[in-house]
């Protein structure tokens, strides 16, 4: 059930995100892998939703988890119709980024937000 919070904050992030955020198209992760191609069977589009402009604080780069080059997004859980999750890609203004981690954010019961840990290349 959601609580007082909830009701007060989702609507917010969303609106947050659908005003300053920036288009971005979700893809699964590749589904096969050919031996005989060598090739991966590409994912399908999840579709295209709005995200944060793309920001990473530098302080924490330490070349395990956050690297030279990554990026973070926020993506607004209300209204999406998939869950994020490592190995899907991102694109952004023609850029592809893959998920190599996934935050949610919640706001008292509910997710409100998911934070995407990106790096080039998917």
């Amino acid at each position: 059930m959601p609580t007082e919070l909830d009701l007060e904050l989702l609507p917010e992030v969303l609106d947050v995100i659908q005003t300053y955020g920036r288009d971005a198209t979700f893809t699964s992760a590749p589904t096969a892998y050919s031996p005989a191609t060598g090739a991966a069977t590409p994912g399908t589009s999840l579709g295209t939703v709005k995200v944060s402009p793309p920001a990473v604080d530098r302080k924490l780069m330490d070349e395990d988890l956050i690297q030279q080059g990554d990026t973070a997004v926020l993506v607004a859980a209300s209204g999406l119709a998939f869950t994020p999750a490592v190995n899907q890609t991102l694109t952004i203004s023609g850029q592809v980024w893959g998920v190599v981690a996934v935050t949610e954010f919640h706001s008292g019961e509910q997710i409100c937000a998911w934070g995407l840990h990106l790096r080039r290349g998917g």
